[in-house]
């Protein structure tokens, strides 16, 4: 009888995740908090997934390995970099392409000729990786003043720290940065939901009724209602157009995919990766950026 109401139970499972237009499992362990919810997303936006005994491990340390997946997953990147000099990954190793592809983004660099991919990363580690892959701006160090741990955040991480906390996309409601330990998955999903809220991967015209910070992650997309919005990113594997209308109140435009067409006032526009286009025809940009490789039209276009 109990191995029968375990294949019910089971069958139970898989009709409910099939039914439902996103994957989303109903995880054993989920914590019933913030970073329930934070994780929960993540999932349902394919950065993060579960194990198969049904657990989401939110305490569970982070590798620098499983860190390149969620970043990758988050930005679609596809396009890899050559990693063969460095001496501590091969190949052979599960997450060999997925490393290639975060040193290509940009968000690893290694140290040397280690990528150290099973270490566990750092909140300073992570807040440079985001800062960076999110082409975030110099931020004045004393944000940090007032965190009594500030005096351990390394030199090299200092900078970035400063770019996530002035944002307040960390450290609102805490006395401590904790630089030097681990993060969580848990803490990571939460630090993402921070920054990303809504994510589109399906083309045509989207309105964003939360106001949450956008992803966008499909070909095509016309953003017609920003609706308050602080960010909106272009994913790496994005190739086509993507229309923001309405964009006065918007304050960073990042573009690391395709051909971006603003329509109104962006307090800073970033052209982030090679081969990325915006189309300045009708857009007012306060502070501008690019590395080598980005084109900024400036004639009119017909979009049809």
């Amino acid at each position: 009888m109990i191995y029968i109401k375990k294949i019910l139970c089971l069958l139970l499972l898989i009709f409910i995740t099939f039914s439902t237009q996103e994957y989303v499992l109903a995880y054993i362990d989920m914590p019933e908090n913030e970073l329930g919810d934070a994780l929960q997303k993540s999932v349902e936006n394919g950065i993060m997934t579960g194990y198969e005994d049904g657990t989401i491990r939110a305490y569970n340390y982070i590798t620098r390995a499983e860190m390149a997946v969620m970043i990758t997953r988050c930005f679609d990147a596809e396009e890899q970099a050559d990693i063969s000099a460095f001496t501590d990954i091969s190949e052979q190793d599960w997450c060999y392409e997925t490393m290639s592809r975060a040193v290509a983004m940009g968000a690893f660099s290694g140290d040397g000729d280690k990528l150290m991919p099973d270490d566990n990363i750092t909140f300073q580690e992570v807040f440079t990786i985001i800062a960076k892959v999110f082409s975030m701006e110099e931020e004045d160090t004393d944000v940090l003043d007032k965190y009594s741990d500030s005096e351990d955040i390394a030199d090299w991480a200092e900078g970035y720290t400063a770019m996530i906390v002035a944002r307040g996309y960390w450290g609102k409601d805490t006395e401590k940065l904790r630089p030097l330990e681990n993060i969580t998955r848990g803490e990571f999903a939460q630090l993402m939901n921070n920054i990303i809220s809504v994510y589109v991967d399906e083309p045509g015209v989207f309105v964003n009724e939360t106001g949450g910070n956008i992803m966008v992650r499909a070909e095509d997309v016309t953003i017609n209602d920003p609706n308050g919005c602080e960010l909106i990113v272009t994913g790496d594997g994005v190739n086509g157009l993507t229309v923001i209308n309405n964009c006065d109140n918007l304050k960073y435009l990042v573009v690391r995919g395709g051909e971006v067409y603003p329509v109104g006032t962006v307090f800073s526009i970033r052209l982030a990766m090679p081969g990325t286009v915006l189309n300045a025809a009708e857009v007012k940009v306060d502070h501008g950026g690019g590395v080598e490789g980005t084109t900024v039209n400036f004639g009119d276009k017909n979009l049809g």
